[in-house]
């Protein structure tokens, strides 16, 4: 091998490798992304939950002053 054809091995090689990095931070800015995105949802999700636990805290509360009026 010539050192021009071994030179232009290791550009080719050289370019390979630089778009492989490249497509593996795109893959992990993506994956980063859906992370972010799993987590907002998780999110949205812990506080309806806590919202709907509330409601049956305070409809519970309010049923439960009822029946209290009810047996007096």
């Amino acid at each position: 091998m010539t050192l021009r054809s071994r030179a232009r091995s290791l550009i080719t090689g050289d370019d390979r490798i630089e778009r492989l990095e490249q497509e593996l931070r795109g893959v992990h800015d993506a994956i980063d992304a859906m992370r972010r995105e799993q987590a907002a949802t998780l999110d949205g999700l812990r506080r309806s939950v806590a919202d709907a636990v509330d409601d049956l805290a305070e409809r519970r509360a309010a049923l439960d002053g009822r029946d209290a009026d009810v047996a007096d």
